[in-house]
């Protein structure tokens, strides 16, 4: 995936508070929004997320709930 530009974490299918998703895999030249073609970038674009992939080892699930 971070060869494609695309940020990739995992998760150890826990769920509740202590539910989280780990980064294990960043791009050298991370993939942007605005190069993706029209119809990806209409469906990509409807998702929010407050954070920086860039700067986010962890994700916790409750966080991804309200995106």
């Amino acid at each position: 995936m971070a060869r494609k530009g695309v940020f990739s974490y995992n998760t150890e299918m826990r769920h509740g508070q202590e539910a989280k998703y780990y980064l294990v895999a960043k791009p050298e030249c991370p993939l942007r929004v605005v190069d993706l073609p029209p119809e990806i970038k209409t469906m990509v674009s409807r998702i929010q997320a407050p954070l920086t992939f860039v700067n986010a080892e962890h994700i916790s699930e409750a966080d991804t709930l309200s995106w």
